[in-house]
């Protein structure tokens, strides 16, 4: 009898399956490889939010500026998101909760989560730098933001999910 087998997914060219307990890596023509890294989408060009509007960073502290340079958020958070649906997202410690800010830098009432990412990858978690978790969105999302800027040579990491629960995210 053969046994089941199913299709796991796909990654660089190379197809997953299971064979009823063996997983094995194919190419298309059915040639055994070893399993590809894995590697998630990394966006680039984050810090810039169309429109000539940008994501900077004075003195370790980021804010958001119009084409002109002039502020429109002044820098004065660890970490900051482009507006979307008209406000940006910036930590606010005294809270230790991301808040939602208008174009006119005044947090919105009662709009404020524990943990904000700039997006979000499937079946992963965002790699730990702490284990709080506002901390670690801070952490992980300034780093985003320093990878983007040059600062930094790697980006943070989406680690993907195996088996078993691992992840306050799934």
């Amino acid at each position: 009898m053969t046994p089941f087998v199913r299709v796991i997914g796909t990654r660089e060219g190379l197809y997953n399956f299971d064979t009823g307990g063996h997983k094995v890596w194919l190419t298309a023509i059915g040639e055994e490889r070893a399993e590809p890294p894995f590697r998630h989408p990394r966006p680039t060009g984050v810090r810039d939010c169309g429109h000539g509007v940008r994501i900077v960073d004075r003195d370790g502290q980021w804010g958001i500026i119009d084409a002109d340079g002039r502020d429109v958020i002044a820098p004065a958070y660890r970490a900051i998101a482009c507006f979307k649906n008209g406000v940006a997202w910036a930590p606010i410690d005294s809270r230790r909760q991301w808040c939602a800010l208008g174009p006119d830098g005044i947090v919105r009432a009662n709009n404020c989560t524990t943990l904000r990412y700039p997006y979000y990858a499937t079946h992963a978690a965002p790699q730990e730098f702490h284990s709080d978790p506002f901390e670690n969105s801070v952490l992980w999302t300034r780093a985003f933001l320093e990878f983007d800027a040059g600062r930094r040579d790697t980006p943070p990491l989406w680690i993907p999910w195996r088996e078993g629960p691992t992840s306050t995210f799934r």
